[in-house]
């Protein structure tokens, strides 16, 4: 876990009530660190936090979902766990939700035997167990 995502965490944190802080302190700290773990300049960093509020849930969670770059299973986890960003599908995509998990492989059921649902029947777009 990277010092960006945990401050953006203790935002998220804040602004649900969770925990005592300044929510938009904590979202301008996490994104300044993702900011500079990237190479960022200082002045462009300024920049952007002075055009960049964090007053509600949904810009929290697309700054985090931004300071995730680079860590493409970790935003994936965040999109399906709280929906946000929305992201649109393909043009032309062959499904009408974006996907919720991996697809298994096709010779899981025969290496694990804890593995009840038939493959046939999973479908990358069925949510796992502890999505909303």
């Amino acid at each position: 876990m990277s010092h960006a995502e945990l401050l953006l965490l203790g935002a998220e944190a804040a602004q649900r009530g969770w925990i005592a802080g300044d929510p938009q302190v904590l979202c301008h700290q996490g994104i300044e660190a993702s900011m500079l773990q990237h190479g960022v300049a200082q002045a462009a960093i300024d920049d952007y936090l002075a055009a960049t509020t964090c007053n509600t849930l949904d810009e929290i969670l697309t700054q985090k979902w931004i300071a995730l770059f680079m860590a493409g299973p970790e935003a994936f986890a965040e999109v399906r766990r709280t929906n946000i960003p929305d992201l649109p599908l393909a043009t032309k995509a062959v499904i009408e939700v974006p996907p919720a998990r991996m697809p298994y492989p096709a010779d899981e059921g025969l290496y694990n035997s804890n593995f009840a649902p038939p493959i046939s029947e999973l479908n990358i777009t069925d949510p796992l167990w502890w999505m909303p």
